[in-house]
């Protein structure tokens, strides 16, 4: 018998620097640098292949803050001729990096000049590869100094020639720095697509130190926009991924950002500890800069100021304060210093240090509000109530011109849920001191801000007047509740034709309390048989104190905030001789706003001529089955318009791109018969679903905003359409904001899951109402006041009740 033994090749020094160099861009950095120590010596003679070897060494202990090795490395000088020319640029351009960043300023003048030499010596005539990874270290280093101009154009230069290259890993650095310059300048929203795409490369590439920073970032912005769980989610991904790396650095910054993220939730103990961990990383850490200790020294400063643990605090803020080096850092140290100043009643202190935070110049609008805020509130703890009254519409108006420049309607909304905290500061100030008419005007001035836009286009924008709201609803007839939800305490305010009065309603959670029992216990409901003891708490509550302002058969219009969204007032039983449901005292209707309710037309008898009606559609998945009453939904509403002025779209027709092709504008009333798919995350992606073609079969909410239309009613017969997630400001959104947004007058949308068979039979009649010339709310009240008064199961509250009717 021969037996033969085999013997695997040997790795070339080629494929192990591919391998290294991999492992480097992966994060494994203590690998990396052991396999390029090790490829080193596989080259034997060939001093160009140890040289490779040696300054890819030498740049894997740049990133691992080994500073005194690597410019061990880099000081030696490389033998002349051209074979090594573009070795000695690569060293050149490292050693320049490595000194500039060393924190002495002599050493980072002279590496300023080497990296200088090295890129203009590799534009004229070095080797190309060179060019990106040098553009990069150039541009951070003008990142550093603060001219984000300069940095910007070498980030894009080196964009273009890693393109060029198609080199991946540098495409994906330079898109990640590009991304960091737009969110310096607070541009949160236009920096998310620059690490969207970074993250994507990465991912391809499996340039793991990149990705993580690009998660990171990405965090960093849906947090200063106020998507909170968006943000976590980010983090979270990139501690996973940060799990096979080893660059302490990045995991130190991490941690921090994670925990500001917990700090702006309110879950102020896990970010203390965040803070922590971020900390102790940085302070076992030699050769790093104290930027990153002083930035997370600061967060935990504030952390522990809004615990009230103000001993620690002001421990921490004083260590903050020896670690500032520049304008912002000391700004952020004023502000801190001043809220613990204000914790500990040290007024005179805190006023003082909010003013120095102020005078200070630096590109951070957040500064600025939380500044004005603090004085606000100082003065206002001191019985000056003007000086009060001045710095919170400062700080309002700083805010209200942020929101204004941010490009995209899901980042406005993630925005001013993050900073109401200022409308209900100033709020609560304006009704302790008993200015009630200018607390509603503030109320209102925060809401519904991004739907009013087209509105403020067409007229200068401005804050509804308490007077102009009492001669809109003196012009409508109407009364309208303003309702205003907070903490320690809620306020409803009612404008009447003659009079506005307002009621307090007690703390936010209560009320919150209340309408989640009432939600889970609504299937029951049925006053035929016996009344819902949650439903009449929460009439006494929110109902009760505004009754006597009622006229009979009162047209009321509903302004909700927080949790009253998801609550249809007209279920709630009115007292009297006999207990009946609040709809049979009054036609109601819900705005996003007071000033865009008073803007809205008073109802009046309308016949509609032209109508689409989109549904029917066919299957799409187990998720998603055709629905078996839509048929006769459809034929029971198409019934009541003339075949002119019609247009059906069913079946396998019904697709998302239909909606468009349609020309919705020519339409006076459109309706959907459809499924619909609420999504809290992200609510501009709810759906109603369609017609599957092309692999798409959602009609997305935020494809409804971008078609314009003139209808005077949209009506959805969709489960949950009316809105997916409550905003603070803007209210619930979802289907029916996106189709006021779009500009229709009144939406019919559903509040929970509507049941498909008693839905014909409710839209019958309340179309054949419109028919004979009542108005959609009018018409709505009518179609639900016969389920009301019917014998069959329909008349509970769970049937008729989901659908409620928005107006604009």
């Amino acid at each position: 018998m021969l037996l033969s033994c085999g013997h695997p090749k040997p790795e070339s020094p080629a494929a192990a620097y591919q391998r290294a160099l991999a492992t480097f861009r992966n994060g494994k950095y203590a690998e990396a640098c052991e396999q390029a120590q090790r490829g080193a010596r596989q080259c034997g003679a060939d001093v160009q292949c140890r040289w490779k070897f040696r300054l890819l060494e030498a740049e894997i202990l740049i990133q691992r803050i080994k500073d005194n090795e690597a410019g061990a490395i880099l000081s030696q000088t490389l033998p002349s001729g051209s074979d090594f020319a573009g070795l000695d640029l690569r060293r050149r351009m490292l050693q320049g990096y490595l000194l500039t960043f060393s924190g002495d300023e002599t050493k980072a003048a002279a590496g300023r000049e080497l990296l200088d030499d090295a890129y203009l010596r590799a534009a004229q005539l070095g080797p190309r590869d060179l060019l990106p990874e040098m553009e990069i270290f150039e541009g951070k280093l003008f990142v550093r100094s603060g001219n984000l101009d300069k940095a910007r154009a070498l980030f894009l230069k080196a964009e273009q020639h890693a393109v060029e290259q198609r080199d991946r890993y540098n495409e994906s650095a330079a898109l990640n720095d590009l991304g960091l310059v737009t969110l310096k300048r607070s541009r949160y929203d236009e920096a998310i697509p620059f690490f969207e795409r970074a993250l994507d490369l990465a991912n391809r590439v499996n340039a793991g130190e990149t990705g993580t920073s690009a998660y990171n970032n990405l965090a960093l912005c849906y947090t200063q926009l106020g998507d909170y769980d968006r943000a976590l989610e980010f983090q979270k991904k990139a501690l996973a991924w940060m799990a096979t790396g080893d660059s302490p650095v990045l995991r130190g910054n991490l941690l921090g950002e994670m925990g500001r993220t917990l700090a702006l939730k309110r879950d102020t103990a896990k970010a203390i500890e965040s803070y922590q961990q971020a900390l102790a990383i940085f302070k076992n850490l030699k050769d790093v800069s104290t930027d990153d200790t002083r930035r997370w020294t600061s967060n935990l400063a504030t952390a522990l100021a809004a615990n009230g643990d103000w001993d620690a605090a002001g421990k921490a803020n004083q260590e903050e304060l020896a670690l500032a080096q520049d304008d912002r850092s000391r700004a952020y140290a004023a502000l801190n210093a001043a809220s613990i100043a204000a914790g500990q009643n040290r007024t005179g202190d805190a006023i003082r240090l909010y003013q120095t935070a102020i005078r200070v110049k630096v590109n951070d609008p957040s500064i600025v509000w939380d500044a004005y805020d603090g004085l606000a509130r100082a003065y206002a703890g001191a019985g000056h109530k003007p000086l009060a009254r001045r710095y919170f519409e400062k700080g309002i108006e700083t805010v209200d011109k942020e929101q204004t420049g941010l490009s995209r309607d899901d980042y406005k909304l993630t925005f001013l849920e993050s900073v109401i905290r200022f409308y209900r500061d100033y709020v609560e100030f304006l009704m302790q001191s008993g200015d009630s008419d200018t607390a509603l005007e503030v109320v209102e001035s925060s809401r519904a801000r991004i739907l009013a836009e087209p509105l403020a286009r067409r007229k200068p924008a401005g804050r509804f007047s308490a007077a102009g709201l009492r001669q809109a609803a003196r012009r409508s007839g109407r009364v309208y509740l303003s309702y205003w939800l907070a903490p320690i305490q809620s306020y409803v305010w009612a404008i009447s034709p003659t009079r506005i009065e307002h009621f307090a309603l007690g703390p936010a959670a209560q009320i919150e309390s209340l309408v989640e029992q009432s939600r889970q216990s609504m299937p029951e409901w049925d006053l035929a048989d016996k009344e819902s003891a949650n439903a009449r708490r929460l009439y006494d509550t929110v109902l009760r104190p505004v009754a006597p302002l009622m006229p009979p058969d009162a047209r009321v219009v509903i302004v909700p905030d927080g949790a009253l969204h998801y609550l249809n007032f007209e279920t709630l039983p009115a007292g009297g001789v006999k207990p009946h449901y609040w709809i049979e005292d009054a036609t109601v209707a819900v705005a996003p706003s007071l000033a865009i309710a008073a803007a809205a037309p008073p109802p009046k008898a309308s016949r509609h001529e032209s109508l689409l009606i989109m549904g029917d559609a066919l299957a799409s998945g187990k998720d998603y089955p055709k629905l078996p009453y839509a048929p006769m939904e459809m034929g029971k509403v198409g019934s009541h318009f003339g075949p002119a002025g019609k247009t059906i779209v069913t079946g396998a027709a019904a697709t998302p791109a239909a909606y468009r092709q349609a020309n919705p504008r020519r339409f006076s009333v459109i309706h959907f018969s459809a499924h619909g798919e609420a999504n809290p995350q992200s609510p501009l992606d709810s759906a109603i679903i369609l017609s599957p073609k092309d692999g798409g079969f959602k009609l997305y909410a935020r494809d409804v905003i971008d078609v314009p239309l003139d209808a005077d009613l949209v009506t959805l017969s969709a489960c949950r359409s009316a809105g997916a997630r409550v905003y603070s400001g803007e209210g619930l959104v979802g289907f029916a904001w996106a189709f006021l947004k779009a500009g229709a007058h009144y939406v019919v949308a559903g509040l929970w899951d509507v049941t498909d068979s008693s839905t014909p039979e409710m839209m019958d009649e309340f179309y054949g109402a419109m028919q004979a010339g009542q108005s959609p709310p009018d018409a709505l009240r009518i179609a639900k006041l016969s389920m009301i008064h019917s014998a069959k199961a329909i008349r509970k509250p769970y049937y008729w009740a989901p659908f409620q009717m928005y107006i604009r």
